[in-house]
């Protein structure tokens, strides 16, 4: 290797150890140096005076009895036992590390004499299970080691060494755990096929590499708190409970099968597939952000599934995936676009891969198979939702839950859709809620503004996406997301255009609208009427009369979902308002009644007002709204009546009564339309047949 080659490596292994940091800050505080081994302990195994390792329950001693004099309790540095000759030394530091353990970078800044290439002469440069991109390096190193097969320490070559303790790992302790014990390896990688289910325990390991040439993974396997980069489970079959929580997950899952009970809490997945995958069980992703996108098309949840306050930052594709259980979205939030579409009618999945062993009760040969097994989920539950629970839940972009019937009283109280949310072909259930959920941001919903993403959460992708940035091409923090949101916005805005966007937010609202009016739900029938309407007045080409008709309807009565607006309009506006029109006319042409005794003084201009005149405008106001169109058909008013009203309408001329009967008349139209608008909203607000 030469000088070039060994810097460019140097600097990949400090950046990348760099953008992982937070990672490798809980690694250290864990300790898995060659002492820090020695406390950690080797659940179910004792050592005995002579040294051999044995089972406790060998032992005959009950669970919890203290050991007898002589035995103690295993340790992970037990179990590491045949490492000893080969412990690094760290610099400036009385730690060790075995191969498998060793820091990448230890704490005086200097690098790992593996992964520098300066390896003692004595060991091969197999005997470390390295990342393939330094081995490729490796490769090239001139110095020559002596081989050793007894310490190639592949994945598979360790478990072949090893799995002689291997059996079926019980949680509750009750059995030795027969689990390989990779915990706080940092070189983790699988390098050939295991014909057999591996029995692992990773917890705080690095893993690189490809895992999907495993047949399985036995029941219990443990990969929390990992870090695993570029490192792929497609094709693998996870015989029971798996547990990943508060892992860096960049690696792909693609019709990988879980048989029990999958815990994704708490990951980072700067990137993250699992397309086809078969949950037959529970499947936990609640906390878990999604720097890139998130792929789950085709996969069939058989149990329930959460997501609870889940953040994607890209897409996040669910279509046509399978839901036999439960979807828990509450608090989620999607910062672009959301697919939970459904398969169309008539469209069928075909089944899953299941594998199944065969063993003779006897330690002979083991036989092993694949088999077609048809999974439980029919095309039902590839177009619906048993229930969902989506309170609080944010969809920044497009929602896309067409052809997805929800089958079972479900929420999305309070939910918030910032964009079109399509239920198109979709059924839903009378007990489906969306009480105050929001729509409204739809309608402010503009390309040239990127939906607000947390700062923790642009930075946390700007670092690890440029982890493996080593040279000075490396972009800064403000560049970078000066970038990013130009290239959010631009695509959002060749995605967009105004008409066709508001046609489809109608649409939207409209199928909503039916669907609550198939549930004879008046209320949100009249909310999703209003949001329609809302939408359908910014459509391109929609007629100007039609756009001021929807703008007084929703004036007047809220698109008829308001009680009291009618009501307000037509006495606490229309009624005093026509009536002072009425007075003022009235005072212009100098009509007064006989009694003018009482009269109102105000202090603008010594303005002098009759009250008598005022009430009997007031009179007149009124009479048009409860006997409407009753000054069309008033007779025997001259110019010798004594009253305020035959004076208005008779001693003038006809041009003046013609103008106070057309006021009149609009006063009484306007009066019949809010009376019309009012017994809407009562019959909407209490489902009045």
């Amino acid at each position: 290797m030469d000088e070039t080659e060994r810097d460019e490596q140097e600097r990949f292994i400090r950046a990348f150890v760099q953008a992982y940091m937070p990672w490798w800050d809980k690694w250290w505080a864990d300790d898995f140096s060659w002492g820090g081994l020695a406390a950690k302990p080797w659940l179910g195994w004792v050592i005995a005076p002579s040294g051999e390792v044995m089972k406790r329950e060998d032992t005959r001693l009950e669970r919890y009895a203290p050991l007898p004099d002589g035995y103690r309790q295993a340790n992970l540095q037990d179990y590491w036992r045949d490492q000893e000759a080969f412990l690094i030394n760290e610099p400036g530091s009385d730690r060790r590390w075995t191969f498998f353990h060793c820091p990448w970078i230890f704490k005086d800044g200097s690098l790992n004499p593996i992964l520098s290439g300066y390896v003692d002469g004595s060991i091969n440069q197999e005997s470390v299970a390295i990342a393939p991109y330094v081995r490729a390096y490796m490769d090239r190193l001139e110095a020559s080691f002596a081989a050793s097969d007894d310490h190639y320490y592949g994945l598979d070559s360790l478990y072949r060494l090893r799995n002689r303790r291997e059996e079926d790992y019980s949680s509750n302790g009750r059995n030795a755990d027969g689990r390989v014990q990779f915990q706080g390896t940092t070189s983790l990688d699988f390098m050939g096929p295991a014909q057999r289910p591996i029995h692992i325990c990773a917890y705080r390991s690095c893993s690189f590499g490809n895992f999907s040439e495993v047949e399985a993974f036995g029941p219990a396997a443990d990969f929390s708190d990992t870090l695993t980069v570029y490192a792929s489970f497609s094709g693998v079959a996870f015989k029971g409970e798996i547990s990943f929580r508060n892992s860096y997950l960049t690696a792909y899952f693609s019709r990988a099968d879980f048989g029990g009970t999958a815990y994704f809490d708490g990951c980072i997945f700067p990137r993250g597939d699992f397309f086809e995958c078969r949950f037959r069980k529970d499947a936990s992703f609640e906390n878990t952000t999604f720097l890139s996108e998130a792929d789950f098309t085709g996969t069939c949840f058989e149990g329930d599934v959460s997501f609870a306050n889940a953040r994607f930052l890209d897409a996040a594709s669910f279509s046509e995936a399978g839901f036999m259980g439960h979807l828990n979205l509450l608090k989620t939030a999607f910062y672009s676009h959301a697919d939970f579409s459904g398969i169309a009618d008539g469209s069928s999945k075909p089944g899953f891969k299941q594998t199944i062993d065969f063993a003779k009760k006897a330690d002979s040969e083991r036989y092993g198979g694949t088999i077609e097994s048809a999974t439980p989920a029919t095309a039902l539950n590839y177009k619906s939702f048993s229930t969902v629970h989506a309170d609080g839940a944010i969809f920044h972009y497009a929602a896309d839950f067409s052809n997805r019937s929800i089958l079972a009283p479900s929420s999305f109280e309070r939910a918030e859709f910032r964009h079109a949310a399509s239920f198109h072909g979709s059924q839903l259930h009378p007990g489906v809620n969306f009480f105050a959920s929001k729509f409204a941001d739809a309608f402010r919903f503009q390309p040239k503004h990127m939906a607000k993403v947390p700062e923790d959460l642009l930075r946390l992708r700007y670092t690890l996406e440029n982890a493996f940035y080593f040279g000075t091409d490396q972009p800064e923090y403000p560049a970078w997301k000066a970038e990013f949101i130009q290239n959010r916005l631009e695509t959002a805005h060749e995605n967009y255009a105004a008409s066709e966007y508001f046609n489809t937010l109608e649409s939207c609202f409209r199928t909503l609208k039916q669907a609550m009016e198939n549930r004879r739900d008046g209320a949100k029938e009249g909310e999703f009427f209003r949001l329609e309407l809302l939408a359908r007045r910014r459509v391109q080409g929609v007629p100007l009369w039609e756009v001021a008709a929807s703008h007084a309807y929703e004036l007047f009565s809220n698109y008829g979902n308001s009680v009291a607006r009618p009501l307000i309009f037509l006495f606490l506006v229309f009624f005093p308002a026509f009536a002072l029109i009425f007075f003022a006319i009235g005072h212009a042409l100098g009509v007064h009644t006989s009694d003018a005794s009482s009269t109102l003084h105000l202090p603008w201009h010594n303005l002098q007002i009759a009250v008598n005149d005022l009430m009997s405008a007031c009179s007149f106001s009124w009479s048009n709204i409860f006997h409407p169109l009753s000054a069309l058909s008033a007779e025997g008013y001259d110019s010798n009546s004594t009253s305020w009203l035959g004076q208005l309408l008779g001693a003038h001329g006809e041009g003046y009564a013609l103008c106070v009967k057309m006021i009149a008349t609009l006063q009484s139209i306007l009066s019949i339309i809010l009376a019309f608008l009012f017994s809407l909203s009562v019959r909407r607000r209490f489902q009045i047949s």
